[in-house]
């Protein structure tokens, strides 16, 4: 691994070969098949609470901590679909209330159970439902929403969105980079704006080399995608019988 934030590329790899199966099967037996799946995750996790002395990075870092999350995901796409008029209308009130859901959600792990801070606590049963429902609902607001923002904030948040992956993985590599070679920066000796001026900095480096990332590594292999709507994901058609041969002379 270049930096700890490459655990994640094993999981979203297992995500991506379990996706046509899963979706398969929700569109066969409906969305209750997720919850299905949910109920035993959240087994396994308790098993696994029970069994492990380091229950936290488990949770944190592998399958059985993130599954759940991937079918929040899928049941969030499904709540959208079914409901997608209603969201539409109610859209510009829900957003604000699922940004605040999200914020929360942050200062409540933060507060209760930081991750390193004990290799083994119960929050973390739950804490990834709580965390992905939370996106999840904001997610499904914000493709709802009908409202526009301003120009350069949209295409800056647009390209915020291409290059995440890329800044989730770099970010710590270059804070660790930037501590090792240049260490604590003190220019105008007001510890609260030193702090604001290194966190610029630091992501900025990290802005720039995860668009260098993005257009170096990402982007090739995107353009090689085809349409998603051109992939049935449903039930296969049955085939249409062969029209019968006519026999000589009939």
């Amino acid at each position: 691994m270049v930096t700890g934030a490459a655990w994640c590329i094993p999981l979203e790899l297992a995500f991506y070969l379990l996706f046509p199966f899963l979706s398969r099967f929700a569109l066969q037996r409906g969305a209750g098949y997720l919850l299905q799946l949910l109920g035993l995750m959240l087994f396994f996790k308790l098993m696994v609470y029970g069994e492990s002395a380091h229950s936290t990075l488990m949770f944190f870092s592998t399958l059985v901590g993130r599954f759940d999350q991937f079918l929040i995901g899928m049941l969030g796409a499904v709540l959208y679909r079914r409901h997608e008029a209603l969201l539409r209308r109610l859209a510009g009130w829900l957003l604000p209330l699922a940004l605040l859901l999200v914020v929360c959600d942050s200062a409540l792990q933060a507060a209760r159970a930081p991750f390193n801070a004990t290799a083994k606590s119960a929050f973390w049963i739950g804490w990834s439902l709580l965390e992905s429902g939370g996106w999840a609902v904001f997610i499904v607001c914000w493709v709802a929403w009908q409202g526009r923002l301003p120009a350069l904030l949209e295409r800056l948040l647009n390209h915020g969105g291409k290059i995440s992956y890329s800044f989730y993985l770099l970010h710590m590599g270059v804070i660790h980079t930037l501590a090792g070679k240049v260490g604590l920066v003190a220019p105008t000796g007001v510890v609260l704006l030193d702090a604001a001026l290194m966190l610029a900095v630091v992501y900025a480096a990290t802005w720039g080399l995860a668009t260098l990332s993005y257009r170096a590594i990402e982007e090739p292999f995107l353009r090689l995608r085809g349409s998603y709507g051109a992939v049935p994901l449903g039930p296969a058609p049955a085939a249409e019988p062969a029209p019968a041969q006519r026999r000589p002379g009939a």
